[in-house]
């Protein structure tokens, strides 16, 4: 699956307005096996509208059904507010009496689990990448960890894509603090190594890789430590 993702984060970098960049996610998704895909950006700032972009291949009559009031008795998006980090959502998430009815609807579109990764960062900004699929199960079990790592990789590089096209890319602090070490290691990430990998090349233990990746995650205000690898490459740190 290596050379079908990097070809994909390229793919997604490279798209130039919002039918690329929404064939790219779509395209992507599609081969994992899902069959509706949402990525959402919102930018809030101080007296002004929140600012929300939507690139989602979602039926229109899934969007007509769910309505404001659905959408605020929905267990998974309202979780998704607060919550930084996988949400995996399946029946079982839509048992209670309070929102049985939404599942009902999901299910009547071919929806019947699924995953989101929201992340909140600093600023105001808030972005959310969802899969959805008609299995019982949106992952198998087999692959999960892989499809995992996947999808948030790919969800960083479309997330990029949004700023740039609709928000004239992201603020990255010019000069975040990043020292040379944790620089290394953004490198081999951004290079697509694995966490192990990346400890070999360098000689230290993987948890002194794993420490200096959130280091420079933090220091960049990014998502996860490949948002960070991405985030160097724009300011120039790598």
């Amino acid at each position: 699956m290596l050379n079908l993702l990097d070809s994909a984060c390229e793919g997604v970098l490279a798209a130039q307005n919002a039918d690329e960049l929404r064939a790219e996610i779509v395209r992507f998704t599609g081969n994992y096996g899902f069959k509706n895909v949402c990525a959402l950006v919102a930018i809030e700032r101080a007296g002004e509208p929140t600012k929300n972009v939507y690139i989602e291949n979602a039926p229109a009559t899934l969007r007509e059904a769910m309505t404001p009031e659905l959408v605020l008795r929905d267990p998974v998006t309202m979780g998704s507010m607060t919550t930084s980090g996988p949400i995996f959502w399946n029946q079982k998430i839509y048992q209670s009496p309070k929102c049985k009815d939404i599942f009902d609807i999901l299910a009547g579109h071919g929806l019947r689990s699924g995953v989101l990764f929201p992340s909140h960062l600093v600023g105001g900004r808030h972005f959310v990448f969802a899969v959805d699929t008609e299995s019982e199960r949106a992952i198998p079990q087999k692959h999960f960890e892989q499809v995992v790592a996947d999808l948030q990789l790919f969800a960083v590089h479309a997330f990029d894509t949004v700023a740039r096209l609709y928000f004239q890319g992201f603020p990255y602090e010019e000069n975040p603090g990043v020292d040379l070490k944790e620089a290394q290691a953004l490198q081999w990430l951004f290079d697509l190594n694995t966490i192990d990998e990346i400890a070999n090349k360098l000689n230290i233990s993987v948890a002194e890789t794993e420490s200096r990746l959130s280091s420079a995650t933090q220091k960049l205000a990014c998502v996860n430590a490949h948002h960070a690898a991405l985030a160097a490459v724009r300011i120039g740190i790598i």
